[in-house]
């Protein structure tokens, strides 16, 4: 006969394993729904076309390292060579998966740093309430994704179990993870490595009188991450050129260069969207029950790890000195939702009435139903979701098919800064598509303007001018950059004139083909 300590093990190892089974399943079946509902031609963002360029670089042997964190874009060309399928094609292919893994990885990790009983709560709050990594998904941050939410969890594996048990090897493993996380993503690498530094601290400094063994080998740790910070720096330097520095950069604002508008402390009463008011008052409540489990040696680390990775983002998202507040409060719904789960695993064992276990749980269960991400909170709420975040739709595969039919090869086209996609798929096909510079003259004439479009124009050498209409429904505050590009070259587009006769196509959203003369 089994205890009834293991029979307990046993089932909530066997209900998380299905559930997590059960929840990234509803991932996938809802995200590839809307993609074939809508007849989505790819995903989400703009930013897409950015990694669809670099993909294709390292497929033609052009790309340089040192530029952005590669690791994406080499699998992808791994993949796309392997299959001989384009950038697109494997973009397209994988996107209904990147949240259902997300929510599996997101499950090993609570696992591995609590137990099966916190991750099974945490998952269900993970996949259906968070809005991590839906947002990073919605913008195409593909590797944010990659690194924060696939890679990065394993580095935190690795170190949870370096400080549980120092063996050098495990040291040797944290750092190759790191460097994995670090050529995956900058921005979320550099964060996690710093809360990674300030729960060592404090789990060193809290170990002196408890445990001399465990100060001991945490000191060590905290030596180590030090060593391995100047190393870091010193091989990027040599390998990777800027790499880190950027990283860095993208982080904090030394340089009043940089400091835009970007670094706008995060307004506490718009949140709701990057955190979801739910997952936000179970999340900070848990850290109550983290502070009380900090005396459990099993789960000391774990504990102060999350703690300081919630207060850290909540911080640095609170303070103009980091180039991008609200960029870094998007990644706080993942360390929120561990304690959120934590929150309601060591609430059930305070009731002690099994009746108001099954109230507590069923109350806790309505909740996170109701406060479902594509159901209360935007811009992915179903049953449109994604629709509105797609840059290339059934007009522009039209827009696309008759260029291709209609336009010699040879022919140049100019074009306005309105779909990505559009001009990354005719580039593909052979067609020379260049972007309409927006700069103009500082406080130009109504004449001085018309004049300057059209020696731009006729100093291009194109053949055909193509002014596109943004996609329907996008929203210019999401992809704001995009759409002041768009905005300006095509206002400055507008002022060349035409005869009637060379309009050569209008299409059904009210974007034009025409031949210059």
């Amino acid at each position: 006969m089994l205890s009834n300590q293991t029979e307990k093990w046993l089932n909530w190892k066997v209900i998380s394993l299905v559930s997590v089974i059960i929840l990234a399943t509803y991932r996938f079946y809802i995200i590839s729904w809307q993609f074939k509902f809508y007849h989505l031609l790819v995903p989400p963002s703009p930013d897409l076309a950015a990694h669809l360029n670099m993909t294709d670089m390292f497929i033609n042997g052009t790309a340089k390292l040192g530029f952005y964190p590669p690791l994406l874009h080499i699998i992808a060309a791994f993949f796309a060579k392997a299959f001989h399928v384009g950038s697109l094609d494997f973009f397209n292919f994988i996107a209904p998966f990147w949240i259902p893994l997300a929510i599996i990885v997101f499950y090993i990790l609570v696992c591995k740093l609590f137990d099966y009983k916190i991750a099974f709560w945490s998952t269900l709050v993970f996949a259906f309430v968070s809005s991590s990594p839906l947002l990073n998904f919605g913008d195409a941050q593909y590797a944010d994704i990659l690194g924060y939410n696939l890679v990065g969890p394993f580095y935190i594996i690795a170190l949870i179990s370096l400080m549980r048990n120092f063996k050098y090897w495990k040291l040797i493993l944290m750092f190759l993870l790191f460097g994995l996380f670090l050529s995956a993503h900058n921005f979320s690498s550099v964060l996690i490595y710093i809360v990674s530094f300030l729960s060592v601290i404090i789990y060193c400094l809290t170990s002196y009188k408890i445990d001399k063994t465990q100060f001991k080998n945490s000191f060590f740790v905290l030596i180590s991450l030090c060593v391995g910070t100047v190393l870091f720096l010193t091989l990027s330097k040599i390998f990777f050129g800027p790499l880190i520095p950027r990283a860095v950069e993208s982080l904090v604002a030394f340089n009043p260069l940089i400091k835009n508008s970007t670094a706008a402390v995060l307004d506490y009463n718009s949140i709701s969207t990057l955190l979801p008011p739910f997952l936000e008052f179970t999340g900070l409540l848990g850290i109550a029950f983290l502070l009380l489990r900090i005396s459990r040696d099993k789960s000391r680390f774990s504990s102060i790890f999350v703690i300081v990775w919630i207060v850290t983002i909540w911080l640095f998202s609170r303070s103009s000195l980091f180039v991008l507040p609200q960029r870094i409060f998007r990644e706080i719904p993942l360390p929120l939702s561990i304690a959120s789960g934590i929150l309601i695993s060591d609430l059930l064992p305070i009731l002690k009435n099994n009746w108001y276990k099954i109230g507590f749980i069923a109350l806790f269960g309505y909740l996170v139903i109701i406060n479902n991400s594509q159901v209360a909170v935007s811009p992915f709420l179903i049953p449109d979701g994604f629709k509105n975040q797609v840059w290339f739709r059934d007009i522009d595969q039209q827009k696309y098919e008759y260029i291709v039919a209609n336009v010699n090869k040879s022919d140049k086209i100019l074009a306005n800064f309105s779909n990505p996609i559009l001009r990354y798929k005719l580039n593909m096909a052979g067609y020379g598509v260049s972007g309409f510079a927006s700069a103009s003259p500082n406080n130009p004439s109504a004449s001085e303007k018309e004049e300057f479009v059209t020696n731009k124009i006729s100093a291009s050498g194109a053949r055909y001018l193509f002014i596109g209409v943004i996609p329907f429904g996008v929203n210019p505050e999401v992809y704001f950059s995009q759409f002041v590009e768009y905005e300006n070259s095509t206002k400055l587009l507008n002022l060349y004139k035409y005869q009637e006769k060379d309009l050569v196509k209008e299409f059904a959203d009210g974007s034009k083909l025409i031949l210059i003369n």
